[in-house]
């Protein structure tokens, strides 16, 4: 997220934003059954059409996608080819069940959420978790911090005892 902000304000070329959602069988890393979403690089087959060598990426050498898998990926590979061909992955093709993929800006923050049945165009990725990351945990960090200089001062005025030697 910090990069793509980099990025949107440091170009004027349009900038994209996905959320790969579908929950695709074929997975790079194992997954758990209770996990709901995809996981981190589940997006590749569909990306590149299912025709790299499933056994040596997947460890899997009988992998077929299902039909939906299929379609998700015809959709996908349209986005991505319009988007090397034109800087636009929503021209010259029209995407088959796709919807109009927004460009990502500061002030709205749309992005595509991509998945078998509809794709859905959402914004502020992640805020809350940002928020976490960009505030909460270094507040805290910094309470411990000033808790702990605090703690060595206070000590040290009030007759803190050396291990084997002096008190004050």
């Amino acid at each position: 997220m910090e990069l793509s902000q980099l990025h949107v304000n440091g170009t004027n070329a349009g900038s994209y934003m996905y959320n790969f959602r579908a929950r695709v069988k074929g997975h790079i890393y194992p997954t758990p059954s209770w996990v709901k979403q995809s996981n981190h690089g589940d997006e590749l087959g569909p990306v590149f059409g299912y025709n790299f060598r499933y056994n040596k990426i997947l460890g899997i050498s009988t992998y077929k996608p299902t039909m939906e898998e299929q379609q998700l990926s015809l959709k996908i590979m349209t986005y991505w080819s319009n988007f090397a061909k034109t800087g636009n992955p929503n021209e010259p093709m029209i995407v088959p069940a796709g919807n109009v993929w927004p460009i990502y800006t500061p002030e709205s923050q749309e992005y595509l959420t991509v998945d078998f049945e509809e794709d859905s165009v959402q914004n502020f990725m992640y805020v809350r978790e940002l928020e976490f990351w960009r505030r909460t945990l270094p507040t805290f960090f910094d309470a411990v911090d000033q808790k702990s200089r605090f703690s060595s001062t206070v000590s040290s005025e009030t007759g803190y005892c050396e291990k084997d030697g002096p008190c004050n």
